[in-house]
């Protein structure tokens, strides 16, 4: 016999407002981290800037032997090569921290670059229904080169997943190339998406 003051069983709407109120706290959270990453690439772009400035000062030096700043040469051709290393080694870093991976599918040739685009379009919109950091936005399409990016696919220090699809009918072939880094290069599960994203397009190919 159940007492009075005790309850059992299931309770949709504990659990319902309980994963409303999660949800509320990732897509905050979200907006907070997207925030940090804009300030970091704003301070980025100020060193980009310094050092082209710097580097523009130090030509205008060595042409015409004026001393703009006062420092001598030794120590202004020291600061134009630590802006110059500062930004590379900025750009190698984020090419390496990027987390990245890719995957090769076989593609029947009756099935052609447009329909391909439309699987990988609605796989990645499936994709970005279960989960938001899924860029479904699409900054490159090219069906004749047989390419199609999101995302801002070449651009770094972007959050969330951005994949590249290549299609080579010729080889039968797409090469499916994913993206998915968040604040400070942390892995929001490139791999695990990769495999969620081949799923998809496999069955949507499958069925064209």
């Amino acid at each position: 016999r159940q007492s009075a003051g005790c309850s059992s069983g299931y309770h949709p709407s504990l659990e319902d407002a309980v994963n409303a109120a999660l949800k509320q706290v990732n897509a905050m959270a979200l907006k907070a981290l997207q925030l940090f990453t804009g300030v970091c690439l704003l301070m980025r772009y100020l060193v980009i800037g310094y050092c082209i400035k710097s580097g523009f000062i130090c030509i205008l030096f060595f042409i015409r032997k004026r001393v703009f700043y006062p420092m001598n040469q030794r120590k202004l051709a020291f600061l134009c090569v630590a802006l110059t290393s500062l930004t590379a080694g900025c750009a190698v870093f984020e090419f390496i921290a990027q987390p990245f991976a890719r995957q090769s599918l076989p593609v029947s040739s009756s099935v052609s670059t447009p329909q391909v685009f439309i699987c990988v379009e609605r796989t990645i919109y499936q994709l970005s229904k279960q989960r938001d950091t899924w860029s479904t936005k699409v900054t490159r399409r090219e069906e004749a080169l047989g390419i199609l990016e999101t995302g801002d696919y070449s651009d770094h220090n972007i959050m969330g997943f951005r994949l590249r699809a290549t299609h080579t009918p010729a080889q039968g072939q797409l090469l499916l190339e994913l993206k998915g880094g968040g604040p400070y290069y942390v892995d929001l599960g490139v791999d695990a998406g990769l495999q969620s994203l081949t799923a998809g397009v496999q069955g949507c190919l499958q069925q064209s």
